[in-house]
């Protein structure tokens, strides 16, 4: 298993975790800032393609993961490429689930952006809300 992060000491929780049940991990940190830049790019295929994971869990967020993950296949030697974008962090418990009765409610994303305002209103109501209109009105 291999897990590609956006944070620092995502991938070490994450590592510590899996280590304590005897499972092959490896890890990389990629810097969210980062991602543009093409020495993370290439240090982070060199990173996975020396463990050969069979799978590659890409923890960097919509759409960006999909993105390097499709720029990258032809170059990975994962069997199985898995986005799962901030899944990561509620795994690890770096970052804490909605109250119950919003994940029952699918207001899971209303609380992750109460909790993070400024990173996610542009995603969330700039570039998912007019989407979202289309589809209702389709529906």
């Amino acid at each position: 298993i291999f897990f590609l992060t956006a944070r620092t000491g995502l991938g070490q929780s994450l590592f510590s975790q899996l280590k304590n049940k005897e499972l092959k991990a490896s890890y990389f940190d990629w810097p969210y800032k980062k991602y543009h830049d093409n020495k993370y790019s290439k240090k982070a295929l060199k990173e996975i393609n020396n463990c050969s994971p069979d799978i590659l869990f890409l923890g960097l967020g919509a759409s960006w993961q999909e993105i390097w993950a499709i720029r990258n296949k032809s170059k990975l030697k994962a069997k199985l490429v898995i986005a799962v974008g901030s899944a990561l962090d509620y795994v690890s418990g770096q970052k804490k689930r909605a109250p119950l009765w919003m994940q029952k409610n699918g207001l899971e994303w209303f609380w992750r952006f109460l909790i993070e305002p400024k990173r996610l209103f542009k995603r969330f109501f700039i570039e998912d809300f007019p989407l979202a209109l289309k589809l209702i009105a389709k529906g």
